[in-house]
């Protein structure tokens, strides 16, 4: 991880504690903490709050230096409000960003609640499981999110919840998705 990315985390835990938030870091970062490595550029955190609360979000990370446009967020997707904000350009002219994203339904609350604790770096991080991870990466299904789905299914087939996968991908009609996926890495 890049000393950027690396300050922006933790500039974005520092914001989260001072509003008080439950969060679970999501996305490709905690894919990779959860041990399928690649490159990411950004921060995507699931956080347990209204979106009433935007306010006390955009003042926190404000004060952890990000910027942020009132134009930029808000955005509300199937299952959540998105909160965007960034770490301005350096002098390689890269910026980091992340998405806060409130979740609006009961299943993606509990992605927060089953976080675990874990050590980056010296850093605690709320990580959301490798299974929460794999059913969110099923949803998203972009190639990059596609390759994810497998690789962290890939990493421990046996220690995956097929069955839990399944019932949850079957209620969201990712059914086909999910099935590439246990094929992928061999599992009946």
């Amino acid at each position: 991880m890049g000393d950027r990315l690396f300050g922006a985390l933790q500039g974005a835990l520092a914001a989260l504690d001072s509003v008080g938030s439950d969060y679970a870091l999501i996305g490709g970062f905690a894919a990779a903490i959860r041990g399928r490595l690649r490159f990411t550029q950004d921060l995507d955190l699931l956080v347990l709050s209204l979106v009433e609360n935007s306010p006390r979000f955009v003042v926190a990370f404000r004060d952890q230096g990000f910027a942020h446009m009132d134009r930029a967020d808000r955005h509300r997707l199937d299952e959540v409000d998105l909160l965007r904000f960034w770490l301005p350009q350096d002098t390689t002219m890269t910026s980091i960003g992340v998405d806060i994203q409130l979740p609006r339904v009961a299943h993606l609350e509990g992605i927060v609640k089953r976080a675990t604790v874990e050590d980056y770096q010296g850093l605690k991080l709320r990580v959301a499981t490798r299974d929460d991870l794999i059913l969110l990466k099923i949803g998203a299904w972009r190639p990059i999110d596609r390759a994810d789905a497998i690789e962290l299914a890939a990493i421990s087939p046996a220690s995956v919840d097929w069955k839990h996968l399944e019932k949850e991908a079957r209620q969201r009609g990712w059914s086909d998705r999910f099935e590439e996926v246990r094929q992928s890495v061999n599992w009946a």
